[in-house]
């Protein structure tokens, strides 16, 4: 379950980041962070 709410809980954080950047806000480190710690979690 806890696997489960950490994906939800990305998936709206990254749909966030989405929002932002169509908004023009460039958010580009944040999503490279985000996506190097995706991986990571993936990785365990």
């Amino acid at each position: 379950m806890n696997e489960a709410r950490k994906l939800t809980d990305l998936i709206e954080y990254l749909k966030a980041l989405a929002e932002l950047k169509r908004q023009g806000i460039h958010v580009t480190l944040e999503i490279t962070s985000t996506l190097e710690a995706i991986e990571e979690e993936l990785r365990k």
